[in-house]
């Protein structure tokens, strides 16, 4: 009878330490995700002739006001970007072998949380959905069809552990993919180290990574292959979103002849269509709530809204495409 006490004393002691970690929710204020994303692509960058460039792009992932949608209270997230472009085949004739640029703030992502049930969601604004983005009730075993995931159902959950942040103890799903150095994996409170969105995918040609995640300006977690934690003192380069930004809901994205913009807006606001190298390419009145880009060329751009003193009240990337 001893003998069977104990082992049930046991039993029970070690059902208990697995199952006792209290769950890390996701931010919802004062977080900063350093990340860094990277791809090979060609460009005509130079007048001269196109070729092979790695664009590097770098920059904080931070949070601005909330908002209502559909009847849930949402974070908005922003960025800011520094590309950096390398040539990779060889340089045209009187071309600048690499350079460097600069994305002005502009809207990131929209995203939600539910604590209770520990799952984290993202709207997309090109459709006008709510998909999950993480779920953290998750096992070994298939990871959940996400938004993030890229390879589903392919992409698995090889394992679960701890990892110790400068807050605590975190639990951490281990991926069956790698990230150039190590397997991959996601952290409960933080996020996939590929980045907070970012689509979670075996590196080809390019490369996603979150370089620093802190709170209220201290590092939590650090990725010490690529970065140290002086990566994540950014906190006096983040610019003000709270007070004089708001989301735009812009649709269709991508675009072909014309972009709709959310109705809810009132009065007649002004634009500005940015090029990703910093000028200004077409601006105007938005009257009927549509802005036409018939001369607009095909590529990448950031669309800044302005209110009636023509103060920026909100950026987001835009893209055309040839239908």
């Amino acid at each position: 009878m001893l003998k069977v006490v104990m082992i049930s004393v046991v039993f029970i002691c070690l059902t208990t330490s697995s199952h006792s970690q209290a769950y890390t929710p996701f931010p919802d204020s004062n977080a900063v995700w350093v990340e860094s994303h990277g791809q090979l692509q060609w460009s005509g960058i130079c007048s001269n002739g196109g070729g092979l460039i790695y664009f590097t792009n770098d920059g904080p992932v931070f949070f601005g006001p909330d908002t209502m949608l559909n009847g849930f209270r949402y974070h908005t997230l922003w960025t800011y970007v520094d590309v950096h472009w390398q040539w990779i085949s060889q340089t045209p004739y009187g071309c600048p072998s690499s350079g460097q640029y600069n994305i002005p703030t502009y809207l990131h992502s929209i995203i939600r949380q539910d604590v209770a049930n520990r799952k984290v969601f993202i709207y997309d604004t090109m459709d006008e959905m709510q998909y999950l983005l993480y779920d953290f009730n998750m096992t070994v075993g298939t990871y959940p069809d996400t938004y993030n995931n890229f390879n589903y159902p392919n992409m698995e959950v090889t394992s679960i552990d701890s990892i110790l942040l400068s807050d605590g103890y975190h639990r951490r799903f281990n991926l069956n993919i790698s990230n150039w150095s190590d397997s991959s994996f996601v952290i409960e409170g933080m996020g996939s180290e590929f980045g907070v969105t970012a689509l979670m995918r075996e590196p080809f040609e390019n490369h996603d990574r979150i370089h620093c995640f802190s709170i209220n300006d201290q590092p939590l977690w650090v990725n010490t292959y690529y970065a140290d934690s002086t990566t994540c003192d950014i906190s006096s380069s983040i610019p003000d979103v709270q007070s004089n930004r708001v989301p735009v809901i812009t649709y269709p994205n991508p675009f072909s002849e014309e972009i709709s913009i959310d109705p809810s807006l009132p009065g007649n606001y002004g634009y500005k269509i940015w090029s990703i190298s910093g000028q200004v390419i077409q601006q105007g009145i938005i009257q009927t709530r549509v802005i036409r880009t018939g001369t607009l060329p095909i590529g990448i751009f950031i669309l800044e809204i302005l209110d009636q003193d023509l103060m920026s009240i909100s950026r987001i990337k835009i893209i055309k495409v040839e239908w």
